[in-house]
């Protein structure tokens, strides 16, 4: 049965060569910057350090403000998305900052910031 061989042979490689493959995800570590606008009127740029260890993100954000402080995040990369967050004081009241990645690249990234529940898209370029 050569041709059993053959035809077992020549099924069976593609098969085994596609469960090889591994969808590379692009490392997000690095410092990004991001630009959004809050309700389509208010622009805002925020400086992350972000730290990807495997599945787990790292690291702080800085919104360029006066009197910036950095805020810890914590968040994780998974099925082609990114999302962080980090708890913020602005103006006196607590808040919360979200991001969730859609589109990753080496130098881009892009999705959708959450300010306390406003949602807005954005985009980032690597430094």
């Amino acid at each position: 049965m050569p041709h059993a061989h053959w035809f077992c042979t020549t099924l069976l490689l593609p098969v085994a060569l596609l469960s090889t493959v591994v969808q590379a995800q692009p490392t997000i570590s690095g410092k990004w910057v991001f630009h959004s606008s809050v309700g389509g009127k208010t622009p805002v740029t925020v400086r992350c350090s972000l730290q990807q260890t495997g599945s787990k993100l790292s690291g702080n954000c800085t919104p360029e403000m006066a009197n910036p402080q950095p805020s810890e995040l914590t968040g994780e990369i998974s099925g082609g998305a990114a999302r962080w967050g980090y708890d913020v004081v602005f103006n006196d009241k607590p808040g919360r900052v979200d991001f969730v990645a859609t589109t990753l690249t080496a130098t881009s990234l892009a999705g959708t910031l959450s300010l306390s529940g406003t949602v807005a898209p954005f985009t980032a370029e690597k430094e």
